[in-house]
């Protein structure tokens, strides 16, 4: 679909009133009543439209081809976000969930993700102690090392950090996990304190349109 330049005179062809309309951004209430409308054999590719309808969904969307999709050059926010509210005592070496932060998510492999971990630690011992922190998908495996947290004896903290990564899983789990990296023990607390969470953003696109 080109462009058309009109002067003076000109007669306005059907042809070139259809190009106005798929380069305009048109308004419509809900999905549904956009689709209503422009039908299948009518949409262009890049053509772009507005939802107005005031929920999640509200603002532009986009025809790639084969389906509406969110304007793919720009962060699409919050994906999924999971919360703890009860105490876990951190006492292994052996890797172990925290428990409560478990998230479910479709994933697309050519987008960057933001995972922002907020951990309250208490350690009521006399003796320092290291912990490790990861995220894996539901098999254990790591899609993300996060640093190292000390926390000194008797002693308390937020651990707050945030990490960046892409993942190939359309659908998956992600956890938050932990592992202790002595034999020391050290306490999340979640209940009385600030829960603990694991908030995961969209920030953009690392490559082409999956």
């Amino acid at each position: 679909m080109g462009y058309t330049t009109i002067t003076t005179g000109t007669v306005i062809a059907t042809s070139w009133g259809n190009e106005v309309r798929d380069q305009l951004v048109t308004p419509f209430p809900t999905s549904a009543n956009r689709d209503g409308i422009i039908t299948l054999p009518n949409r262009q590719n890049g053509q772009v439209v507005a939802l107005t309808n005031g929920d999640v969904n509200h603002g532009l969307t986009v025809w790639n081809g084969t389906s509406w999709t969110r304007p793919w050059n720009m962060p699409w926010g919050l994906l999924v976000a999971g919360t703890a509210t009860s105490n876990t005592n951190i006492t292994s070496t052996t890797s172990g969930d925290v428990s409560g932060i478990t998230t479910n998510a479709s994933y697309i492999s050519t987008r960057y993700y933001q995972a922002h971990i907020n951990i309250p630690l208490i350690q009521f011992a006399g003796t320092a102690v290291t912990t490790e922190f990861f995220l894996t998908n539901g098999a254990g495996v790591i899609i993300a090392t996060l640093p190292r947290v000390s926390v000194a004896a008797t002693d308390s903290l937020i651990y707050s950090t945030s990490v960046v990564f892409t993942t190939s899983t359309v659908g998956q789990v992600v956890k938050l996990k932990y592992r202790q990296s002595g034999t020391n023990s050290v306490t999340m607390q979640a209940a009385s304190c600030d829960n603990a969470s694991l908030v995961i953003m969209d920030i953009g696109p690392s490559g082409a349109p999956a």
